[in-house]
C-alpha cells in the first residue's frame, strides 16, 4: 500500500460582533462547494500562523492578525493526510472580497451547523457551536486578543 502525502494547512477562525466568518469553496475537488474557515496550504518551512496571514491576503484581500492557536484536526483525504491548524484571527484591514470562494457569511453560533461544512472544518464548527472555545480562553468578541 502506498503511503499518502501529508499536507499541512492553516485556517482562520474570525469572530466579530458575535458572528463567525465562513467562506464557500469554489466548485471542484473533494470539498468543492462546501463551507470552510478560510486558509490554505503551508509552503515548505512556512509556519502555519504565517500561512493564515498570507492566504487571507491572497484569497480575500484582508489583512489579519493571528491572536491565538485553537486546535488541529487531522483529515484522511482520498490522496493525502491533511493536518489543519485553526487559529483565532481578527481582520485588521480590508473588507472580504471573493476570488477563490463563491460566497461568504457571518454566522451566529446557532447558525454554524446550518451550512454544509468541509469535513475537517465541520469539527471546528462543532467545537465553536458547542461553546468549547471558552476552554481555550477565547470568546466571541473581537476585543479578545493574545498579548
Amino acid at each position: 500500500m502506498e503511503e499518502k502525502e501529508e499536507i499541512e494547512v492553516a485556517a482562520a477562525v474570525i469572530i466579530e460582533n458575535g458572528r463567525i466568518f465562513a467562506a464557500r469553496r469554489g466548485p471542484g475537488g473533494e470539498d468543492g462547494g462546501k463551507w470552510e474557515f478560510p486558509g490554505g496550504k503551508c509552503r515548505r518551512r512556512e509556519k502555519p500562523a504565517r500561512t493564515v496571514v498570507r492566504e487571507l491576503e491572497e484569497e480575500l484581500s484582508v489583512r489579519v492578525e493571528v491572536l491565538k492557536y485553537l486546535k488541529s484536526v487531522r483529515k484522511h483525504g482520498r490522496d493525502a493526510e491533511i493536518l489543519i491548524h485553526f487559529f483565532r484571527c481578527a481582520i485588521v484591514s480590508g473588507e472580504p472580497k471573493l476570488s477563490e470562494h463563491t460566497d461568504f457569511r457571518w454566522l451566529g453560533r446557532d447558525e454554524l451547523l446550518s451550512v454544509d461544512w468541509a469535513e475537517a472544518d465541520r469539527a471546528a464548527a462543532e467545537f465553536l457551536a458547542d461553546g468549547e472555545e471558552r476552554l481555550f480562553g477565547i470568546g466571541v468578541d473581537r476585543t479578545d486578543s493574545v498579548q
